[in-house]
């Protein structure tokens, strides 16, 4: 272990390996909370990507916003300014947590969309040029940054037409992606039914993020995602998904408890392990 050069105001200098020092912090976490709101550009809601500039109702609301600021942390918020039936962006600012919303029925005047541009850009170039943020903030804003290029990989693996589907989804950053995703850099990280584990992955997307539902036909679930490192310090992804008649209707509840007995009562694994 290497040792402390100097001494500090309140004594020698130690050095903690990043693990433990990330154990020590979630230790000082649990026993003193701290709520951390971490300013973010998108997040991923119940119903796909929410960006700041974007205009939204209010999930079983009449009310129109554009989005002006979202955080994560403790808890997903938003806040946002209403639009009045002109479609003009008031000073009447709601805020809440991030949950439910639609396209906004009013439609925005030529100023309040120019304006909204104007926030989406001030939003990115701020955050983009945070530097001085602590590790726990940090590892927030790489959870959400990671939840939406899931989000985006896994609706076109679903969309696909094939049930295999490769990506590269850029530079690792392993202080922060190795505790994150349980990495290993000689073996595959996998998540699906066959580890009993694909539940892990629903604290960065959306509600049945892994289904397709139709109303006819068929539908498309994915049976595993994988991660691994490759050699240009990369994190490549793998999803397989399967495509299947169930014999009754799917419940949002208990969809996943479904698909575990069709896959116990199918070879279907098998045949997806050896693609």
């Amino acid at each position: 272990m290497p040792k402390a050069s100097g001494l500090g105001t309140h004594g020698p200098l130690v050095y903690l390996p990043p693990t433990l020092m990330q154990f020590v912090m979630g230790f000082c976490n649990f026993v003193f909370p701290v709520k951390i709101a971490v300013p973010v550009h998108q997040v991923v809601a119940s119903d796909g990507i929410i960006k700041v500039g974007d205009f939204k109702n209010i999930a079983h609301t009449s009310a129109s916003i554009c989005v002006e600021k979202l955080s994560v942390g403790h808890t997903r918020l938003f806040s946002g300014n209403l639009l009045d039936t002109a479609g003009n962006i008031t000073d009447i600012q709601v805020s809440g947590p991030v949950t439910g919303f639609t396209d906004s029925t009013v439609q925005p005047s030529k100023e309040a969309q120019s304006l909204a541009r104007l926030k989406s850009k001030t939003s990115f170039n701020l955050i983009v040029s945070q530097h001085a943020l602590s590790y726990e903030e940090r590892l927030i804003r790489r959870q959400e940054q990671f939840s939406v290029l899931l989000h985006g990989h896994v609706r076109s693996a679903l969309n696909l037409r094939g049930t295999v589907y490769h990506a590269v989804i850029g530079m690792i950053e392993p202080e922060l992606d190795f505790p994150m995703l349980n990495l290993d850099i000689y073996h595959r990280t996998v998540y699906g039914y066959r580890n009993s584990n694909i539940h892990l992955l629903d604290k960065f997307l959306s509600p049945c993020w892994d289904l397709v539902l139709n109303d006819n036909g068929p539908v498309k679930f994915v049976c595993q995602v994988s991660f691994s490192v490759v050699r240009c310090i990369s994190l490549s992804l793998s999803i397989k998904t399967v495509v299947w008649n169930p014999d009754r209707e799917l419940s949002k509840q208990e969809y996943r408890q479904q698909i575990q007995s069709f896959i116990k009562s199918s070879p279907v694994l098998d045949d997806i392990d050896n693609m």
